[in-house]
C-alpha cells in the first residue's frame, strides 16, 4: 500500500462518518466535506505519495519517546502502535506539529517556526537536502 493509497482511505473513512453523522456537531459537517474533498483532491495529484517504498515508521503523537532503537538505526519496539503508522520518507521526516507556531493552529502564522528552521539546518549540514 503507498502512502496515498493509506490516506485517501483515511479520508473516504472520514468522509462516510461525516454522511452517517458520526463525527462532529451538524453545524460544521458542510464545512468539514468541503475541506476533506479538497484534501483528497490534493492526495490524489501528489506524485511522491505514490512512491513504492521505502517506507518508515511514522507515530502521530511524535515526540521521540515511542521508538526504540540500536544505535545502528535496528528498530527494536514500537510504544503505542495505534497511533503508528509507514508512511514515505518525506512525511516521516518533516518536523512535528508541535513546532509549528502557536497562531499556527488558528490561520495566523504559517512562517517557519524556530525549532523547524533547526531542523533544516540539520538536513541541510548531514548533506541531507532531500529531507529539508
Amino acid at each position: 500500500m503507498t502512502s496515498k493509497e493509506r490516506w485517501i482511505s483515511s479520508i473516504d473513512t472520514r468522509l462516510r462518518l461525516l454522511l452517517r453523522r458520526k463525527l462532529i456537531e451538524p453545524q460544521w459537517v458542510v464545512n468539514l466535506y468541503l475541506a476533506l474533498l479538497e484534501v483528497r483532491s490534493l492526495v490524489e495529484g501528489c506524485a511522491e505519495m505514490s512512491s513504492p517504498g521505502p517506507f518508515y515508521i511514522k507515530h502521530d503523537d511524535d515526540r521521540g519517546d515511542h521508538i526504540r532503537a540500536l544505535e545502528d538505526g535496528t528498530v527494536t519496539g514500537v510504544i503505542d502502535w495505534e497511533w503508528a503508522y509507514t508512511t514515505h520518507k518525506e512525511e516521516t521526516f518533516c518536523s512535528p506539529i508541535g513546532w509549528a507556531h502557536k497562531q499556527f493552529h488558528s490561520w495566523k502564522n504559517d512562517a517557519l517556526s524556530k525549532e523547524e528552521i533547526c531542523l533544516l539546518d540539520a538536513f541541510n549540514a548531514a548533506a541531507r537536502p532531500d529531507l529539508a
